[in-house]
């Protein structure tokens, strides 16, 4: 990604200090990669952030 963290957080329409957390936990959790500035996903990675998506998108339609 090449989005700094305050465009994600205008993006999102979430707080700096909110999406620096979300990308200190999926970086713990192995869902993303940080190298320096940057964020990188493999498709393991992808796959595992959509499955994420997905769960959370069904418990609020359900």
């Amino acid at each position: 990604m090449n989005e700094s963290r305050q465009s994600i957080a205008d993006e999102t329409g979430l707080c700096l200090k909110s999406v620096s957390r979300g990308i200190k936990k999926f970086a713990g959790d192995g869902l993303i990669t940080k190298k320096g500035n940057q964020i990188l996903i493999d498709q393991e990675q992808y796959e595992g952030l959509r499955k994420i998506v997905n769960e959370n998108m069904d418990s609020f339609s359900g």
